[in-house]
């Protein structure tokens, strides 16, 4: 007879998972708590960033990332190094408690709802974002990652390198999950771990590689512009502007449109200028007409 729903004992390498993430988490929330919350701002922006994608999640049968916006929020997060070009002051357990509290809260609606938080896809977060924050943090706080790459255009391999090895614990992670919820569904032919490795790593060539580049271009557009970079205003660097009146044309800028200054009206009876010979309104020199 087959057990109900909840009472099969979970599989060692669930509860290791599992484990390891609630004691990261405990250890990250009671840092935070006694140390300080660092940087309110930044840490309300991620998390928010964080529980709206929680809140929209898809819940489809089959999706390696069923809410791709918290994921690439949260990896930003924890690839930050700078705010606005000031170094940030926040650490990786800060990082691992703010999505960890983002996780938590999110789920209080979706339960209210009447869908499930899957306790395997919270704790496989909780580790990957750790593992970067844990790879990052440190190496930037410390100027070593910029003794390493220096701070010109090969920066971004720093955050790069530390991507595709937060990638490669993820796969490792999810591997080992899919083969413990295989195992859960009943007796029959388990599938290899290395054939559901290869699976991981082949997925991550869609949606997985989009999360991941989608987090470190956020988090160096925020190093350079600060959270709130999007609510700059268009007009201020779209539309043009004339400049100052009696600026003669050659000490204008280069490059760049101004818009025309409208000609003085002419009186009555005044006979239009002549146009200037070999200019786009002057006739062919031909006599053709313009077509």
């Amino acid at each position: 007879m087959r057990a109900p729903y909840g009472s099969r004992p979970l599989a060692p390498a669930v509860l290791a998972v599992r484990g390891a993430a609630l004691l990261l988490a405990l250890v990250a929330l009671a840092h935070t708590l006694v140390h300080g919350l660092a940087e309110p701002g930044l840490a309300l922006v991620f998390g928010l960033l964080v529980a709206a994608g929680e809140l929209i999640r898809r819940d489809a049968a089959g999706e390696r990332e069923p809410a791709p916006l918290a994921a690439a929020g949260a990896l930003a997060y924890a690839l930050l190094g700078d705010s606005a070009g000031r170094p940030t002051a926040h650490g990786a357990l800060q990082v691992i408690a703010v999505v960890v509290v983002a996780q938590a809260l999110a789920a209080v609606p979706r339960a209210a709802c009447g869908r499930r938080t899957v306790a395997d896809r919270a704790a496989r977060r909780t580790l990957t974002v750790g593992f970067a924050a844990v790879c990052f943090q440190p190496l930037y706080a410390s100027g070593q990652a910029e003794r390493w790459f220096g701070d010109g255009p090969w920066f971004p391999l720093f955050p790069l390198t530390v991507l595709a090895l937060t990638a490669l614990c993820d796969t490792v992670l999810a591997a080992l999950l899919a083969r413990s919820a295989a195992r859960a569904e009943g007796p029959g032919a388990l599938p290899p771990y290395g054939s559901l490795l290869a699976d991981e790593v082949r997925a991550l060539a869609g949606t997985g590689a989009a999360i991941g580049v989608t987090g470190v271009v956020t988090a160096l557009g925020v190093a350079v512009a600060g959270p709130w970079a999007p609510a700059v205003r268009a007009d201020r660097c779209c539309s043009p502007r004339s400049p100052p009146a009696g600026t003669p044309p050659s000490a204008r800028p280069a490059g760049r449109r101004w818009p025309r200054s409208p000609a003085p009206p002419r009186s009555p009876g005044t006979p239009r200028p002549a146009t200037p010979a070999g200019s786009p309104r002057s006739p062919r020199p031909w006599g053709g007409s313009w077509g």
